[in-house]
């Protein structure tokens, strides 16, 4: 399995992927528009994977992280969103 995570922003975004069973880091951070020439940028990234091995997970932000969201259900992409509330609370709980 690989795990795609993805930080919204306004107007760009980041990813990286890894391989969940080692958590080798495939590909480091990279930035990406927000916009259908950003969104095909980031599916270049791992075309090369099985499409059924992938599970992108994504902030939750309200309206700025719609647009790819539609467009990767669309493709049929696994995507789980992330509330930031709850991942800023366990950052602070791990200190």
């Amino acid at each position: 399995m690989y795990l795609v995570g993805i930080d919204i922003g306004k107007l760009k975004h980041s990813f990286c992927l890894l391989e969940k069973e080692t958590g080798e880091i495939l590909v480091e951070p990279v930035f990406f528009e927000n916009n259908r020439d950003g969104f095909n940028a980031l599916l270049s990234s791992f075309k090369h994977l099985p499409q059924k091995d992938i599970l992108i997970g994504m902030e939750d932000t309200g309206h700025y992280n719609l647009a790819l969201l539609k467009f990767l259900l669309d493709r049929n992409y696994q995507v789980a969103l992330i509330n930031p509330v709850a991942t800023n609370l366990t950052r602070k709980m791990q200190g």
